[in-house]
């Protein structure tokens, strides 16, 4: 799925069907389309489908009826992440919005990607029903610090990350979308952008896409001013990094070994 703004389009979403498998070549998924007036649920059919599922959610194993066909049903919920969302993460590393770093991939390689489909559900179910949370002070969109990081950001990261921040769905991760981005507690997005990283590479998704290190390249103001823009451009909020919050960040990561 694509946005358009002004007249670039960039890719926001990449939709399959939820039961692909090796029986699935003549599904003809994606055969025809709807799309609501809002722009937020999407109907795809897939005339060739084997499904037997009864109603609405039904079972997706069952295909004991030869070409029956089925709809799949996709919602969008902006930045906030679906149960969908979750699940693809837990089990591939990645998703629509973001990829694993750090020592969460360790967790994903060891643990979730092997859970069943129906335990990673639960799961998300659970995270789904928590409750979040917002910071209150945000930076001003016209101040010094939002200009000066907006030009670093257009110059080193909107290449991948996309001048609407919204990157490439299951390559690199949406940071006008992205929780980590815009965590009350700005210090992992800190050391990502002076240290770089790697996502995780899985069975579903082998690529692992990596981020350069910057901190060789920006100095603490310099952080902190492309920090503050992308937590506060695109209609998100959260509050301003500071340059000492960098330089902490940087003193603490000069010590470690790894």
């Amino acid at each position: 799925m694509f946005t358009q703004s002004g007249g670039a389009w960039t890719q926001q979403a990449y939709v399959k069907a939820s039961n692909t498998g090796e029986k699935d070549e003549g599904d003809q998924f994606g055969y025809s389309i709807a799309l609501s007036d809002d722009g937020n649920t999407l109907a795809v059919g897939a005339i060739g489908e084997d499904s037997s599922a009864k109603g609405i959610n039904g079972n997706q194993k069952d295909e004991g009826s030869n070409g029956s066909g089925a709809v799949y049903v996709f919602t969008r919920s902006g930045g906030a992440w679906s149960v969908e969302d979750v699940v693809t993460y837990l089990k591939t590393g990645h998703n629509r919005l973001t990829a694993a770093i750090g020592p969460m991939t360790e967790e994903i390689l060891n643990s979730t990607s092997q859970y069943s489909d129906s335990d990673l559900n639960a799961i998300a179910i659970y995270l789904k029903s928590l409750p979040g949370r917002q910071d209150a002070t945000t930076a001003q969109a016209a101040s010094p610090v939002m200009t000066a990081g907006q030009a670093i950001y257009r110059d080193q990261c909107s290449a991948c990350h996309g001048i609407d921040g919204r990157g490439v769905a299951m390559l690199f991760p949406s940071l006008a979308q992205s929780s980590l981005v815009h965590a009350s507690d700005p210090t992992t997005a800190i050391r990502l952008v002076l240290r770089g990283g790697r996502s995780v590479a899985t069975r579903a998704e082998p690529t692992a896409p990596g981020m350069p290190s910057f901190g060789w390249q920006l100095n603490d103001d310099q952080v902190a001013a492309v920090l503050t823009y992308v937590r506060n451009a695109w209609q998100t909020a959260a509050a301003p990094v500071s340059a000492e919050m960098v330089g902490k960040a940087r003193d603490q990561l000069r010590t470690r070994s790894d």
